[in-house]
């Protein structure tokens, strides 16, 4: 097996990438169990977040892997849903009745 430096630099991304989500996962698990929710409402809460990043990332990956990506002609359009489906998402939390309380 030969491993070029691109290789390498590839997996070291998807380390990163993982270890990221895991931390981020780890904090917001952290600060449910400061809220006064129910440890039911708290599990649906995580799970649902771990599917919204589950869902993102693959959309992430499928965008990058069909090369839209990569054509800078059509630049900010083609990093535009990157960075606005978790701006709508944030949105979407903040002003939830959930959030609220």
């Amino acid at each position: 097996m030969n491993f070029t430096p691109y290789t390498l630099i590839q997996a070291g991304f998807v380390v990163l990438t993982i270890a990221f989500f895991g931390l981020l996962l780890k904090e917001f698990k952290i600060a449910l169990t400061k809220t006064p929710f129910d440890p039911q409402q708290k599990k649906k809460i995580f799970n649902r977040l771990l599917l919204g990043l589950i869902i993102w990332a693959a959309f992430v990956s499928v965008w990058s892997l069909s090369g839209r990506m990569a054509d800078f002609s059509l630049f900010p359009f083609n990093v535009l849903p990157i960075l606005v489906i978790p701006l709508i998402t944030i949105l979407v939390i903040i002003y939830s009745k959930t959030f609220r309380e």
